[in-house]
């Protein structure tokens, strides 16, 4: 692969998974829940302003819900009642909790990533929401513009409105946990805290709300005090999209599909505007990065003119520019990846904006790394381990085979660009959701119209079946019946080997490999390595156990119909024997192609061993079986 780097970027290349004709940016909205008496609010809160708001300028709006427990909190004496309705509604039950996007991320404060974050606001939304206020000295009104760019779905949506107080800071902490400065406090609800029904406008058009509330001086500091809009779907709790006073008046955002199927020796084309919705002209900083295979080609237009590295716009007020990356596809089969930025030149504080595209042609394998949270904080991600997966299938020869992000292949799957991908390796790593419910969608059809998937990473069965993982019944149900598998147990360290059913016609033969942790610890010290125990569905078949032990499964294949499976209850990148790693992804895509029958699967993976010499115990000589091979070996015999 080579880079086009037009202008290095800090943010992760997503593709969005909105509804293609959307076309209006989506904000990021943090529904946090604490309380000024929470002992761990105090250490989590600071994760979250280091890590997220002092980061993201302009790209989120964040609320704060001080709830009534576990201790006294006066910002929640203010208003108990709307707090609790929100508590209610996402049934909370300890603080600090962090909400994304209304069911994008739960979890704590400092959980949240960047690659999270990132994520969501690299989507597109078919809702847009301009919010205005003005005062009359005692009141306020605000004025929200709802704009349809897309169709916007309808069922159980909800407008919610609501005042917030920007800081509040207290010269002595007015709970029991130390804190003395508090961002973005929650207020009260202008309309009501279960929201109003909302009926969106036809594409193209608007609609227009607004409320008026009476200042509280002797309450709020009202200079502080501004007010956040958004819309949420109360059947999924999916927030379309949020808007504010407090975000900026410029937007970049696609005009057209943002991932295509290529063709060798032909281009594609892909637009987008950067919109002033200001009162004043806007100056920005526009540029492109790209990642394409060796071969191919990209060019960067701005307001129709080419751009060697960056571009310097000025927007009048209430104006438009237009961009486009125009993709020449070569004769290399491959995935493009490219993201458009935008920097703000009269505010250089706020956070770039962005958006990606992507270009297919002629993949046939295709490694997807889950890109949603990370099990423990800091910068790890299941791409990082991409390498545990494409190893192996390079071994096979093939050169049409690629790698890619959760989020990517999601979009590239709703454009319906994936037809000639056959064959999915999952790269679940250590992230959560670890089976998304639209991935476990999409996975569903994609085995149903004979396609072949391997999936592997651990926790993956805890987090679809355990009461406090992410399952839905179509992730339980991809599991049973896709993956031939039901889970068992959480497993620790005890699960520190693996090995393979010496009678499976397929993984039979393969040698015990060590289990290692990669992930990491705790602050107390303790290991984040969780392999899944598992148990065969109907039509399953156990290949892989832990520590020899028969009881303990930790591999299962199965095939029904025009479909193959393959899966492991831990990462490939934990097997520690990287020739065991590589032999796995190697025949487990000869088996997917039809490349290597049974027969010859088993001969291949027992070539690779010796036998148990005999006798054992030996006193002066042993013998030790060898297969016949075509090639010299070296056995290295230690006195140990």
């Amino acid at each position: 692969m080579k880079h086009l780097l037009l202008l290095p970027l800090i943010v992760a290349l997503f593709f969005p998974t909105s509804d293609l004709s959307a076309q209006a940016r989506k904000i990021v909205l943090f529904e946090h829940f604490t309380n000024a008496s929470c002992p761990p609010c105090a250490s989590q809160n600071p994760l979250f302003d280091q890590n997220i708001r002092e980061n993201n300028k302009g790209n989120y709006l964040h609320l704060a819900y001080h709830t009534v427990w576990p201790g006294r909190d006066p910002m929640n004496a203010y208003n108990k009642e709307d707090v609790a309705y929100r508590v209610n509604y996402y049934n909370i039950n300890a603080v600090p909790s962090m909400i994304m996007q209304g069911n994008q991320y739960r979890g704590l404060p400092g959980g949240i990533t960047q690659s999270a974050l990132d994520r969501v606001s690299g989507e597109t939304s078919p809702l847009r929401i301009r919010v205005s206020e003005s005062s009359n000295g005692s009141q306020r009104t605000v004025h929200a513009t709802l704009t349809s760019v897309g169709i916007v779905p309808s069922a159980a949506l909800r407008v919610r409105a609501l005042i917030l107080e920007s800081d509040i800071n207290y010269p002595s902490p007015p709970g029991t946990n130390g804190e003395r400065d508090f961002p973005n406090v929650f207020r009260r609800f202008l309309n009501t805290p279960a929201g109003e029904a909302f009926t969106p406008a036809s594409v193209g058009e608007s609609a227009e709300l607004s409320w008026t509330y009476d200042l509280e001086p002797e309450e709020w500091d009202t200079s502080k005090v501004y007010a956040v809009v958004f819309a949420q779907l109360d059947g999924s709790k999916d927030v379309l999209n949020a808007g504010s006073r407090m975000l900026p008046d410029i937007e970049l955002v696609p005009d057209s599909e943002q991932y295509l199927k290529g063709a060798p020796s032909q281009a594609a084309s892909f637009t987008g505007r950067v919109l002033n919705f200001g009162e004043d002209i806007a100056r920005v900083r526009l540029s492109l990065s790209a990642l394409l295979p060796a071969d191919w080609q990209a060019a960067f237009l701005v307001d129709g003119l080419p751009v060697e590295e960056e571009s310097e716009v000025t927007i009048a007020a209430g104006g438009e520019v237009p961009v486009e990356v125009i993709v020449n596809v070569g004769d290399m089969p491959g995935l493009a990846e490219a993201a458009i930025t935008m920097s703000s030149l009269d505010d250089p504080a706020l956070t770039p904006q962005w958006f990606s595209i992507g270009l297919i042609s002629s993949v046939t394998d295709l490694v997807v790394n889950n890109d949603n949270n990370w099990g423990a904080e800091g910068d790890m991600r299941a791409a990082d381990f991409a390498h545990a997966y494409l190893d192996g299938i390079a071994l096979t020869g093939s050169d049409t085979h690629a790698s890619t992000a959760l989020s990517t292949f999601m979009r590239a799957f709703d454009a319906r660009v994936l037809d000639d991908v056959r064959h999915v390796y999952y790269n679940a790593g250590w992230a959560f959701p670890a089976l998304p419910d639209d991935f476990s969608r999409a996975m569903t059809g994609f085995l149903g119209e004979g396609g072949n998937l391997m999936v592997a990473g651990q926790d993956v069965g805890w987090d679809v079946f355990d009461p406090n993982g992410h399952g839905t019944s179509v992730a339980r149900a991809l599991y049973r019946t896709g993956l031939f598998s039901n889970y068992v147990d959480d497993g620790g360290p005890e699960n520190a080997s693996v090995t393979f059913a010496a009678m499976d016609p397929l993984f039979g033969g393969l040698k015990q490999s060590a289990l290692a942790n990669v992930y990491g610890s705790n602050p107390q010290g303790t290991p984040y390595f969780y392999p899944d125990e598992i148990r065969t569905s109907p039509g399953g078949v156990a290949i892989a156990f832990y520590d020899d032990d028969n009881s303990r499964i930790a591999g299962i294949r199965g095939a029904k119909n025009d479909f193959k499976s393959v899966y492991f209850g831990f990462g490939l990148e934990q097997v520690g024997d990287e020739d065991i790693r590589n032999e796995i992804m190697r025949l487990t895509r000869q088996w997917f192609h039809g490349i290597i029958s049974s027969i010859q699967y088993d001969a291949a993976i027992s070539s690779l061993f010796i036998g148990q010499n005999y006798p054992n115990p030996a006193a002066g000589t042993t013998t030790i079986p060898l297969p016949s091979a075509a090639r010299e070996r070296s056995i290295l015999l230690f006195d140990i």
